[in-house]
């Protein structure tokens, strides 16, 4: 019995020194550096800013008033707002602030999921491609410098 108990307590300790010793020379690759890649800064990429409202006119207008000052050429952005079942005044309020409005209107489904389904449908087909699509919320506001953030991102 003290044989089969040292010989288990003897494969123990060799596992427990190779998981050790593997883990030690894992955390010796901490100290070099990684070589960090080149940033190539040569392309600015265009963007579909899209906002997903229901019934929000009292902050859509911040929102796209915020989105189309970012500090970005404006001439590779558009802002879309999803004006989805709306009761209210957020799709005119939208398109007043400056947003390309896609009034979306059905009843059976329901929800921000089939909205943005929808509107990313007749986005994709539009004859414009654009390089990434920012979703966002209507009651969001956009940093200014978020556009030259994913731009870098991108070109990465």
């Amino acid at each position: 019995m003290q044989t089969t108990v040292y010989f288990l307590s003897f494969l123990i300790q060799i596992f427990a020194y190779i998981a050790a010793g593997y883990h030690f020379i894992i955390s010796l690759f901490a100290w070099f550096p990684r070589k960090e890649k080149e940033l190539v800064l040569d392309k600015k990429h265009s963007f579909a800013m899209v906002v997903a409202a229901h019934n929000e006119q009292s902050v859509i207008k911040n929102m796209v008033d915020s989105i189309l000052s970012l500090n970005y050429d404006r001439d590779l952005f558009d802002v879309f707002v999803i004006a989805d079942n709306c009761t209210d005044a957020t799709a005119e309020v939208a398109r007043n602030a400056g947003a390309i409005v896609l009034e979306r209107e059905n009843k059976t489904l329901v929800g921000k999921g089939h909205a943005m389904d929808w509107a990313f449908n007749l986005i994709f087909k539009d004859e414009r491609q654009y390089d990434a699509v920012c979703v966002f919320d209507a009651d969001n506001i956009c940093n200014a410098e978020f556009l030259n953030e994913m731009n870098t991102k991108l070109c990465q």
